[in-house]
């Protein structure tokens, strides 16, 4: 067993992949995820057996649930769960059923089923005993370890800041999925994909191109150091080469 607080969490094939800032350094734990969506439809029973039979879905089960959110009373539901890889094959072939009204749920992200299901915030301190998560409050995180990313070998911190986008990121330690690129054993903040966010209402978009190397490379650069960020030790990598 072991304290942790959960600083991020990834979609990983069959699972998710946890990472937590122990008292000593990162560490991350894999748990099981089956994602899952309901049928309204006007034969339960019958979309039950059908999908039950479906050679993609690991279970098909009745629920008694509201269809939505004016509903006041509750309507028998069919609850499907498949591995995350076939979860839009699987809402596809749904939907062809007949009498089926809605397909309910197929929008909620992943990664925010899981941890409402599981009832896990960010920063929040685990005790953490394999994929099993209990609350500790109380305990006070440690600091985090900053550092901004300028290419080459990915720094080692907790939070690892860059300002060019996911083709930027790049290297060893950086996980691809359909949603982008991200940091295996870090936060990943981009700066610059926030500021086109303009949720810090500048404005405007700062210079992008790298001052000192003067080849137009986006930078992470001066004004993350300036504002706080541990500057990378030459045997981080994380200087421009």
């Amino acid at each position: 067993m072991a304290l942790g607080w959960l600083l991020n969490l990834q979609l990983e094939e069959g699972g998710v992949r946890l990472l937590f800032r122990g008292e000593k350094g990162r560490f991350s734990v894999r748990d099981r995820y089956e994602p899952y969506f309901y049928i309204v439809c006007k034969n339960p029973e019958e979309s039950r057996y059908i999908m039950e039979r479906h050679p993609l879905v690991v279970q098909a089960e009745i629920e008694s649930r509201f269809p939505d959110i004016r509903s006041r009373e509750r309507e028998p539901l069919v609850k499907v769960r498949c591995p995350l890889r076939d979860f839009s094959a699987v809402v596809r072939d749904a939907r062809r059923i007949d009498g089926v009204r809605e397909i309910a749920e197929t929008a909620v992200p992943h990664y925010f089923r899981y941890m409402m299901d599981k009832g896990l915030g960010f920063f929040r301190a685990y005790e953490v005993r394999g994929a099993e998560f209990e609350h500790t409050p109380g305990p006070e995180m440690p600091e985090l370890d900053l550092a901004a990313y300028r290419g080459g070998r990915i720094p080692e911190a907790d939070v690892v800041f860059t300002y060019g986008g996911d083709s930027f990121l790049d290297g060893e330690g950086v996980a691809r999925s359909g949603l982008g690129r991200f940091l295996r054993d870090s936060i990943h903040i981009d700066v610059r994909r926030d500021m086109e966010h303009d949720i810090y209402n500048e404005g405007r978009m700062p210079e992008t191109g790298n001052r000192e190397a003067g080849d137009g490379r986006p930078g992470a650069g001066d004004g993350l150091l300036e504002a706080g960020c541990r500057k990378p030790d030459a045997g981080d990598g994380a200087q421009a080469g």
